[in-house]
Parts: structure tokens; sequence; C-alpha cells
């Protein structure tokens, strides 16, 4: 079973029940929702960015905090 409050739909492995719905999110489509957009620098956490999900919806990394995520970038040519 996985965390409660678990985004809907995301999956969870089995020996560390971490949820694992980044999975989809590629790093090349990662854009700053910060108020500098330009300059993703001036982000104070991931937290402050917004993705797109597999099925080209908008996601915000708000949604996952308090939860261990990994960013992966799996763009490929």
């Amino acid at each position: 079973r996985c965390r409660q409050g678990q985004p809907e739909g995301s999956l969870c492995t089995a020996s560390s029940q971490v949820p694992a719905p980044l999975l989809p999110l590629a790093g090349p489509r990662i854009r700053s929702g910060c108020a500098q957009a330009d300059d993703w620098r001036s982000a104070k956490s991931v937290y402050e960015f917004h993705a797109r999900d597999i099925d080209g919806r908008d996601v915000s990394l708000e949604k996952y905090r308090g939860y261990v995520c990994i960013i992966t970038n799996v763009a490929s040519k």
C-alpha cells in the first residue's frame, strides 16, 4: 500500500513505498514556474517548476512536495 494522499494513478514500489508518478516527465519538458521564468537559476527549489506529463498536461512539481522524487532526462534523438 502506498502513502496516504498519494496522487491518483501513481505507482509505488513494494519495498520502500515510494511513489513513482514522475517517471513520464522528461528533462527538456520541465519549464520554470518561478517569477523570472527566463532565469531558472533564480528558483529556490524544484517545487517552483512545472512539467508536462506523458499526456501533455501541465503538472506543478509542488504537487509532489513530501515525496521522494527522481527527475531524469529521458530524451533521445
